[in-house]
């Protein structure tokens, strides 16, 4: 999981162990090329404050990317529920209803993966907006059916920046 984290991340593990004294890993992430802000994020300096998507259901197998982007999703204002599972988040979503967007990984484990997960929710609501992830390119036959279905494809690592831009272009 560690190493699938960081090779999402353009990142990368080093390991170095010796008998009887212990073992060493050693993270290298890349270096942050963007501005940092100098001020705490303000919704009230937001222009998106009538939106349309207020609630998500994001569903991540990868505890660090999901408490990264539900943390990131919150600050910005949405109502985040979070998942570990396709198996989960059906569940979530036939109990909870009246998710206005469903961001889920691909590849998790359990029954139920992204596109099943994806085909479930519209059968449901059928204006659930949909955004995908996955750290590896899906093949058109499985994507062609989604998009076509009006859902975005976000490839990990998924910025910041592009994540909020997608989130609020779904709600136009």
């Amino acid at each position: 999981m560690v190493m699938s984290f960081m090779k999402q991340s353009g990142g990368s593990v080093s390991v170095h162990s010796e008998i009887g004294v212990g073992t060493t890993f050693t993270l290298y992430y890349p270096v942050f090329e963007g501005e940092m802000p100098t001020e705490p994020h303000n919704l009230e300096n937001d222009t998106v404050l009538s939106r349309s998507i207020k609630s998500i259901l994001l569903v991540e197998d990868e505890p660090v990317l999901l408490t990264k982007m539900a943390t990131l999703l919150t600050q910005d204002g949405f109502e985040v529920q979070i998942s570990k599972s396709g198996d989960e988040a059906a569940k979530i979503l036939l109990e909870v209803q009246g998710f206005d967007l469903l961001i889920t990984d691909v590849a998790m484990p359990g029954t139920l993966q992204g596109y099943d997960l994806f085909d479930y929710g519209k059968q449901l609501n059928p204006d659930l907006k949909s955004i995908i992830i996955s750290g590896y390119t899906p093949s058109p036959t499985d994507l062609g059916g989604a998009l076509n279905s009006g859902a975005k494809f976000l490839r990990k690592p998924v910025r910041r920046k592009l994540l909020l831009n997608t989130v609020n272009e779904m709600a136009h």
